[in-house]
């Protein structure tokens, strides 16, 4: 799970488009990340603050080809990441609940 925060007036689309290119050094086209899930609630990190996130998805990104540049990657099975839960952000724990794999 990779992501950051929109810059400008770019979109959610737009803002991950960029943050996996700059966190993998790989691009990946628009068109291949499905939107999973919505999320608009208290900022825990700015006190009275709003956080509005979109979570998406996308599938068979060759692994060989990317190079982390900002976090770490983590490749598990689906069958282990209920034990890798406590490593995880509370959007990333958000979008594996959405998608039923926690």
């Amino acid at each position: 799970m990779f992501g950051g925060h929109r810059e400008g007036d770019e979109t959610f689309l737009e803002c991950v488009v960029r943050e996996i290119h700059e966190e993998l050094s790989f691009f990946i086209p628009p068109e291949r990340f499905e939107p999973i899930a919505q999320r608009t609630g208290p900022d825990k990190e700015v006190p009275g603050g709003i956080v509005r996130a979109e979570i998406f998805v996308t599938r068979d990104v060759p692994v060989d080809k990317l190079v982390v540049t900002e976090g770490s990657l983590k490749i598990v099975r689906v069958d282990e990441l209920r034990e890798i839960a406590a490593e995880l952000t509370p959007s990333a724990l958000f979008g594996l609940r959405t998608l039923t794999l926690i």
